[in-house]
This record gives structure tokens, C-alpha cells and sequence, in this order.
């Protein structure tokens, strides 16, 4: 690696993902940049997901107890010993170069920053052609403000905090619109950066009871951008599309 290279570690949430991990995995060992560490953090899978993790070389595991996605990511922020951190979900796939080109734009800037990019959805495979029609697919890729495009100095991740664990779904909506107030910029690069697996068990198909958390997440951003005395969309689009 070039000594000017900043360390990176990739953050991976699990959770019975043994069909997908080994798949995600790949596509993180295989950037054109070299990372630091890759850490996944187990939520107490019961399935084959950690064994498949344990079985890569350059992989951390950490197990916990289940206690939800947030949780599981606010440990992994607690794991992470890289300069800079990049994030995906276990079933979801980066691109070819993802690393590469939101680094260099990351390293560019001195200021407090976050690096986005599009997102491409696709039916996973094992699907059946009748789940396929079911599940909406858009066809055209969509900026994704989102963890699994997110590129970020450690510093800045950790100034923002926790995520809050009381959401199911919808927690990066807030703390993105945290990371909003504290000044964090975000730059949003036109490249699809990530592939995004549509399959029976996302967590928004799985969950849907906790849909309402959307409803009061939104509402809380829109209080805390009222008491800051700003407009709702002064400081930028919220995610739209994120867990």
C-alpha cells in the first residue's frame, strides 16, 4: 500500500446471511485498493453465515448477541481501527473500483466529508420468476445516500456517535441528518458504486411492522432542523432508500 493511502476498514453487519456473505466478501477483496481490515460483526446468526465468514483469510469476526442492525453497526464502529471507513451489508455487492474512486475524492478534501454513490438494485437469482414480479426492481441506477456507498474518515463517523437503536428500519436517516447538522459535507459521485440484492428476506420485506418507524424518524429530523433554524431541505436530500 502507498504510505499516503490512509488505512481502511470495511464493516459488515450479519445476520443468517450464510446464502450472500461469501459473494459480498468477494467483492470487497477484489477492489483495486487493498483494505486494512474487514470486520463482520455477527448479530447471533443461527444459520452457516459465521463459519463462512471464519473461513476467509483477512476477515475479523465478531459475535454478539441478536439485538438488531443498529446495535450491531454501533459495535462495529466500536471494532474499526482504520483511518477511513467504508461500509456494506451482507448480501449486497460493491463494484469494481468502489474504493478507488471515492478515495481519491475523500483524500482530496481536509474538511469534514462523506462520499456517496449510486446504487443499482437487482433480483437475486435464487429468486422464482413469480417473487421477481412481487418485488419492485427499479431499473435505473438511484444516488443512494446510504452506509452501503458511504466513505468516510473514522473521525468524522465517530463525531456524529451511535446510531440509534430504538429504529428497526430507517435508523441512518437519522443519523445521517445528525452527521447534516454537525456541518458533515456529502459529495455524491455519479458512479454506481453498489449492487443492492432484492430478496425474501431484506429487512424493510421481513419487518414491515416497523414501517411507522419512517414516519416518526422523518418527523424528528424535520423538529431538529426547525430548532437549528433551517429549512427542510436546506442542508441537502435525506437518504431515501437506506434500512
Amino acid at each position: 500500500m502507498n504510505p499516503a493511502t490512509p488505512t481502511i476498514s470495511v464493516l459488515i453487519p450479519l445476520y443468517n446471511g450464510a446464502r450472500y456473505v461469501r459473494e459480498t466478501l468477494d467483492s470487497v477483496l477484489t477492489q483495486s485498493v487493498p483494505v486494512s481490515e474487514i470486520v463482520v460483526v455477527d448479530d447471533g446468526s443461527t444459520d452457516d453465515g459465521p463459519a463462512i465468514v471464519e473461513s476467509v483469510q483477512k476477515v475479523r469476526l465478531v459475535r454478539k448477541p441478536h439485538s438488531g442492525p443498529a446495535a450491531t453497526l454501533n459495535r462495529a464502529f466500536a471494532e474499526a481501527r482504520g483511518e477511513v471507513l467504508a461500509f456494506i451489508d451482507a448480501d449486497d455487492l460493491w463494484t469494481p473500483g468502489k474504493l478507488e474512486r471515492q478515495l481519491a475524492v475523500l483524500t482530496a478534501s481536509s474538511s469534514p466529508l462523506f462520499v456517496f454513490g449510486h446504487a443499482k438494485n437487482f433480483h437475486s437469482p435464487d429468486l422464482t420468476d413469480d417473487e421477481k414480479a412481487r418485488i419492485h426492481c427499479p431499473p435505473d441506477p438511484i444516488p443512494a445516500a446510504t452506509l452501503g456507498t458511504m466513505l468516510a474518515r473514522r473521525a468524522d463517523v465517530l463525531r456524529v456517535g451511535e446510531i440509534g437503536i430504538q429504529w428497526q428500519v430507517g435508523y441512518f436517516v437519522d443519523w445521517y441528518s445528525r452527521a447534516q447538522a454537525l456541518g458533515i459535507r456529502a459529495e455524491m459521485l455519479p458512479d454506481v458504486l453498489l449492487h443492492r440484492r432484492l430478496h425474501r428476506t431484506n429487512l424493510s420485506r421481513t419487518q414491515p411492522q416497523a414501517r411507522p418507524d419512517f414516519a416518526r424518524i422523518l418527523k424528528s429530523v424535520l423538529d431538529r432542523k426547525r430548532a437549528a433554524g433551517s429549512s427542510p431541505a436546506s442542508d441537502g436530500a435525506l437518504p431515501t432508500n437506506s434500512p
